[in-house]
């Protein structure tokens, strides 16, 4: 847990994928392929206000369809990475020039394959403990809960710790 202390003295920002993270990565889907909705986990989002009084915090993902306005409504900053030439990369490296913080300040979490390069570029990266085994190759930490079963708790307790 040191090595973590150590490694995380200059972060600024938590960047976070959504689902997979703070959803347990299904996606209902209607016959016109809509999201009608999606299930969060409420733990998590009632302590991002806790993390938010020690770093800044957004989301990032994929899924614009009721991410965008649920983390609105919720007023957690919210950014879309369509794929393409808009990958989660491109977006993370747009938010770093957004919030003026370099990758050394950067912590991010993932849970999924397009969230690898991310985890390369920031100074900290984290992933659930259900990730498949290249994504938890590439993070520098396991978090100790599967998706949507409170990752950000687990977070956040891991963060108490080393301010």
């Amino acid at each position: 847990m040191e090595e973590l202390k150590e490694k995380c003295k200059d972060i600024k920002i938590i960047v976070s994928a959504v689902d997979g993270v703070i959803t347990d990565g299904l996606m209902p889907v209607d016959e016109l392929v809509n999201t009608p909705f999606k299930n969060y986990c409420m733990r998590d989002l009632e302590v991002i206000n806790e993390i938010k009084k020690l770093y800044r915090f957004v989301f990032i993902s994929q899924d614009n369809s009721v991410n965008y306005n649920f983390f609105r409504r919720k007023n957690v900053p919210f950014y879309f990475a369509p794929g393409g030439d808009k990958t989660k990369k491109r977006v993370l490296v747009e938010i770093m020039k957004k919030y003026n913080v370099k990758p050394d300040n950067v912590m991010y979490v993932g849970c999924s394959y397009s969230d690898i390069e991310c985890m390369h570029l920031a100074e900290v990266s984290l992933c659930t403990k259900d990730a498949p085994g290249s994504v938890s190759l590439a993070a520098d930490y396991l978090i100790p809960a599967r998706a949507g079963e409170g990752v950000l708790c687990e977070l956040y307790e891991i963060l108490k710790y080393i301010i």
